[in-house]
């Protein structure tokens, strides 16, 4: 079973290559996960123009609103929205067609089981720490794996 991890970064600079992860997709077969960290973008919002910091963080929203959806709210059903996000090819797409502001990372595989629990984890290391579990040894991704596959 492999699990397909793509982090979101906000590029403050596309001449210099200069960016900041902000989010992450994770998704395996019937399971998806995204989130990204409002804490963070408010960090770093003084970088963006105010206009720019307005779309970037709608563009954010409107993808974890259409993912959490309910059917009722959706135009896709879930299983729907599942087959096109639970894609390598089209989260590949992302990375190539992204817009100057949010950039889709390089889709990876990994070689485990998704959880809820695993999801955080990379969140954390990929991403920002949780306010709410805030570590202070820092994880590589050796010790992320070990750590998940120990419990």
């Amino acid at each position: 079973m492999e699990t397909l991890l793509c982090p979101i970064y906000l590029s403050t600079n596309a001449l210099s290559n200069d960016r900041f992860s902000i989010g992450l997709i994770m998704a395996c077969q019937n399971t998806l996960f995204f989130n990204y960290s409002e804490e963070k973008l408010n960090k770093i919002k003084h970088l963006f123009p105010s206009e720019t910091y307005s779309v970037i963080k709608l563009y954010l929203k409107s993808i974890y609103k259409s993912l959490y959806a309910d059917d009722t709210a959706s135009l896709l059903n879930r299983e729907e929205l599942l087959q096109q996000w639970v894609n390598e090819g089209y989260l590949s797409y992302l990375e190539r067609y992204s817009n100057n502001s949010v950039l889709f990372g390089k889709t990876t595989k990994v070689a485990i089981p998704l959880s809820e629990e695993v999801f955080k984890k990379f969140f954390e290391m990929y991403v920002f720490p949780s306010e709410n579990n805030y570590q202070t040894e820092e994880y590589s991704q050796e010790n992320l794996l070990t750590d998940i596959l120990v419990r």
